[in-house]
C-alpha cells in the first residue's frame, strides 16, 4: 500500500546546499512534514557539464537531517527520495531547447528541465530553494510572471501575455524569491539553526577528499559565515 502522507506535507527539491538546506529547517521547525527531493542524474546538467559531487551533497543532507532529528524535529521530515532516473518528455525538452536557442538559457539542459519535468509527472505542487536572482537563468525566463504572494507562476498573467510555453513552470514553488543569502542567516541565527546551514555544501566539483574547489560559481557564490 502507499504510505499516506500528512495533507500538509511540503515537497521540496534539496542539494545540500544552502538555499534548499536553508528552507528544508525552516519548514522543520515550523512543524510543517517535508518530503525532500535529491535528483541524483547523470545528466541534470547536460552532457557537457558533469557534476562531481553528488556523493558530498548526499552526504551533507544526511548530516543535516540527522542534526535536525538531534534537536526534535525528526518527526516533520520524511525519507529523501533520491531520483536516479527520469525521462524528458518532447514537450519539456523542445520548449527548454527553445529557451537557450533564444538567448535565455545558457545551456538546453539544465537542473530547472529535470524539476519541471519531475513536479509534472508527480503532478504536485514542489518548492526549490532557488533563490531568483536576477543574473539567473529562472529569473530571466519568468521572474516577471512570478506572483510575490504566492511565488509561483501567475498563470492569469502568463495567459494575458501569451507566453503559454512557460506553463512548464506551473507546479514549480520558489518560496525564497526575494530573499538573500544574509538575510537568510540572520534568520537562522535568530531561530537556531546557523549551525546547520554550515553543513551544507556549495561546490559542483569537490576534490576526492570532498573540499570545495574554490573555483566554480557555487563556491564563488558562497556565503561567508
Amino acid at each position: 500500500m502507499p504510505e499516506i502522507r500528512n495533507p500538509r506535507t511540503i515537497y521540496i527539491f534539496v542539494t545540500g546546499g544552502y538555499d534548499s538546506i536553508f528552507r528544508m529547517c525552516q519548514l522543520a521547525m515550523s512543524h510543517t512534514p517535508v518530503q525532500g527531493i535529491y535528483l541524483n542524474l547523470p545528466n541534470v546538467d547536460g552532457t557537457l557539464h558533469h557534476r562531481r559531487n553528488a556523493k558530498q551533497e548526499m552526504s551533507a543532507i544526511h548530516a543535516v537531517v540527522k542534526e535536525l532529528r538531534r534537536m526534535g524535529y525528526g518527526q516533520y521530515i520524511y525519507p529523501i527520495q533520491v531520483v536516479t532516473e527520469l525521462k524528458l518528455s518532447n514537450l519539456v525538452r523542445n520548449t527548454c531547447n527553445r529557451f537557450y536557442k533564444s538567448g535565455c538559457w545558457t545551456r538546453p539542459v539544465t537542473q530547472y528541465v529535470y524539476m519541471m519535468e519531475l513536479s509534472l509527472q508527480m503532478n504536485k505542487i514542489i518548492e526549490t530553494g532557488v533563490l531568483c536572482d536576477p543574473d539567473a537563468v529562472v529569473y530571466n525566463t519568468i521572474g516577471k510572471y512570478i506572483n510575490p504572494r504566492t511565488k509561483m507562476l501567475d498563470i492569469d498573467q502568463v495567459a494575458t501575455a501569451g507566453d503559454f510555453e512557460l506553463m512548464i513552470f506551473r507546479n514549480l514553488k520558489f518560496p525564497l524569491c526575494g530573499n538573500t543569502k544574509e538575510q537568510m542567516l540572520i534568520y537562522a541565527k535568530k531561530n537556531g539553526f546557523d549551525h546547520i546551514l554550515k553543513k551544507t555544501i556549495s561546490c559542483w566539483f569537490p576534490d576526492s577528499r570532498g573540499n570545495p574547489c574554490g573555483r566554480c560559481n557555487m563556491c564563488k557564490d558562497r556565503i561567508k559565515f
